[in-house]
């Protein structure tokens, strides 16, 4: 937290989500500053993000507000949803959840149904489902296929909680 660059990054969330809305920096990441700044602000905090849960929920209640109704996130209003910005809303949400904001699961169930109703027959994604545009020009990408895997992951730990690990003892 002492280096400059990440007391600046500190900083700049804190100011970006203080009152009662998150100021993105631009209209086109919003998504994607909103998931950095919860990611930082949970993991840098103390207490699980309790230094700063006031500031995630302000990001929570954002990411949740422009989440588009079939489950994706996406740059405006008129673009499809694409799968690395609607990454980004589930691991923000997630780093919300874990400081102990509180995140609709509503929310939660409409992202993963949307990465579940997206895949692809080769098991990826495409950058925008249902479309040519972005890399892969309609088909799977490495890359898209991490991020829908990883975020339909997060979405099943946050609706359901973790697993034990194998040959753990229950108390």
């Amino acid at each position: 937290k002492a280096d400059p660059r990440v007391a600046s990054g500190i900083a700049g969330a804190i100011e970006r989500s203080k009152g009662s809305v998150y100021q993105p920096t631009s209209n086109y990441e919003h998504i994607y500053g909103a998931g950095v700044d919860a990611m930082l602000l949970a993991d840098v905090g103390d207490n699980k993000g309790e230094q700063y849960r006031a500031n995630l929920q302000v990001i929570c209640n954002y990411v949740q507000s422009v989440q588009r109704s079939d489950g994706s996130w996406s740059d405006n209003a008129t673009n499809p949803g694409d799968v690395s910005m609607s990454q980004y809303g589930v691991l923000a949400l997630w780093a919300c959840q874990r400081a102990g904001c509180t995140v609709n699961p509503q929310t939660v169930e409409r992202a993963a149904q949307y990465f579940l109703n997206r895949g692809q027959a080769d098991g990826g994604w495409a950058y925008r489902p249902g479309t040519n545009e972005g890399p892969g020009m309609g088909n799977s990408t490495h890359n898209m296929a991490m991020a829908g895997s990883g975020a339909l992951g997060i979405c099943r730990l946050m609706l359901h909680g973790s697993r034990p690990k194998a040959g753990a003892t229950k108390k």
